[in-house]
């Protein structure tokens, strides 16, 4: 049982890594909005499991619509990311990243599935060294610049 779902994982790979860019950039959010309907009808048609209503079985499968969504959450996340003329400055973009990241958090958790939605902070992570970075390199720039004008003309800094 375990090799046929390797064997379909492999074949989903070579699909997957085959598809051309421009339909993960087209597809993203549609995609994005899809797995948050289904994690949202999660909650209320998925069987009491173990105190989790976080999978639904559809005949002899099971599936956990939480781990395909994280797929989607980066995926709409990246998208967002690579906007022309998104900014990391920007505070509407800021609360956008937060929102595609909170959003199938708490509805995680409302399956009581705390485990999978303490994934998602893997996220925040990532985006707290990316905002990190790019404060850091324009304050160094900032202290370079400081630097630069106290040796042309010392005392203008003082």
């Amino acid at each position: 049982k375990q090799l046929v779902w390797i064997g379909c994982a492999l074949v989903l790979a070579i699909v997957l890594l085959n598809i051309e860019k421009k339909y993960y950039e087209m597809f993203a959010y549609p995609v994005y909005a899809a797995f948050l309907l289904l994690l949202l009808v999660t909650i209320f048609v998925a069987p009491d499991i173990k105190g989790s209503h976080s999978w639904l079985v559809l005949g002899p499968i099971r599936i956990q619509p939480a781990e395909f969504s994280k797929f989607a959450t980066a995926l709409c996340l990246s998208r967002l990311l690579s906007t022309y003329g998104f900014s990391m400055e920007r505070r509407s973009d800021v609360i956008k990243m937060m929102a595609i990241i909170v959003v199938p958090m708490l509805l995680i958790v409302l399956q009581n599935e705390t485990g999978s939605a303490l994934v998602y902070l893997a996220f925040f992570f990532v985006l707290y060294n990316r905002v990190t970075l790019t404060v850091c390199r324009k304050t160094d720039a900032a202290l370079e610049f400081v630097h630069i004008v106290d040796v042309i003309h010392p005392s203008a800094v003082n």
